[in-house]
């Protein structure tokens, strides 16, 4: 399993990233604002998962609570389309088992669409929430996720990655993020 994080943003991601905080009630609590942890290599477990968006909490002295961390993968869909493609079913498949697990009954997970630059920024726009709610409807097709329980949007292009290469394919990705 490859890990990054997202280090920088661009002046254009960031104050879309803000605005759209600020509308979805993100920035009010229902969900950490957190750079996510982008996921690449084999599918990481889904309490492995389950443990990044909603760490458990420990009984007695605490010396540091644990923070949720939101988390990216690198979501394959068909081109121009929001078919997901038979090689990111796996990294689904273990967000699908995360949702099932009985410590997160009832918990919600926010998914978000990203695109890259190609293409007219209002059609990115569309097609990133389209992925996201493909995903939604992957995970409760195949797995029985409530969609009350997978609130989706879209980003389309303005929150890359990889700001330096707004066309790099790290920018088409869908994000989960915890919802309080």
């Amino acid at each position: 399993m490859i890990r990054t994080t997202r280090k920088t943003r661009s002046g254009h991601g960031w104050l879309a990233t803000v605005l759209w905080l600020v509308g979805s009630g993100l920035a009010q609590g229902s969900a950490m604002a957190e750079s996510p942890e982008l996921i690449t290599g084999q599918p990481v477990p889904a309490r492995e998962l389950a443990n990044m968006l909603y760490p458990p909490r420990t009984r007695g002295i605490v010396m540091q609570q644990l923070e949720p961390t939101p988390f990216a993968f690198l979501i394959q869909f068909e081109f121009d389309s929001a078919k997901v493609k038979p090689e990111s079913q796996a990294y689904l498949d273990e967000v699908g088992k995360m949702m099932n697990l009985r410590r997160l009954s009832g918990k919600r997970v926010q998914v978000v669409g990203h695109a890259d630059a190609a293409g007219a920024e209002s059609y990115n726009q569309v097609l990133s929430e389209q992925r996201a709610l493909a995903v939604a409807q992957y995970l409760s097709a195949h797995h029985g996720v409530e969609m009350e329980r997978l609130p989706v949007t879209g980003l389309g292009e303005l929150n890359p990655l990889e700001a330096g290469d707004p066309y790099d394919a790290r920018n088409r990705r869908v994000q989960f993020h915890p919802v309080n």
